[in-house]
């Protein structure tokens, strides 16, 4: 469609596109120059919240994970497995079987 155009019809439509430019420039300014001005006001400074504490919890049961995986041989294989599944991008659904398993 391009080469039938002759160089006539191609300036034709190069100056109304033009026109229409200058024309969307022009209405642009005025909507700009009939907004009336904002002027910014500060606000009240608010005092930042102050984060949270955290506690240390203290439980009576505390068990590593190398003793938890040495009590449950099923446990110290496939969580393994699932941690390397998981960081491959294997299906969630065999992630999540083998979670079951291990329940």
């Amino acid at each position: 469609m391009a080469q039938d155009l002759s160089k006539e019809d191609f300036s034709k439509m190069q100056q109304q596109a033009i026109n229409r430019v200058k024309e969307m420039q022009r209405q642009a300014k005025a909507e700009k120059e009939n907004e009336p001005k904002r002027i910014f006001e500060p606000t009240e400074e608010k005092e930042a919240p102050k984060p949270p504490v955290i506690k240390k919890v203290h439980t009576k049961n505390k068990r590593t994970v190398s003793a938890f995986l040495e009590t449950d041989s099923d446990v110290a294989l496939i969580l393994p497995l699932i941690l390397l599944l998981q960081r491959d991008g294997a299906d969630e659904m065999l992630i999540l079987a083998l979670l079951y398993i291990m329940a």
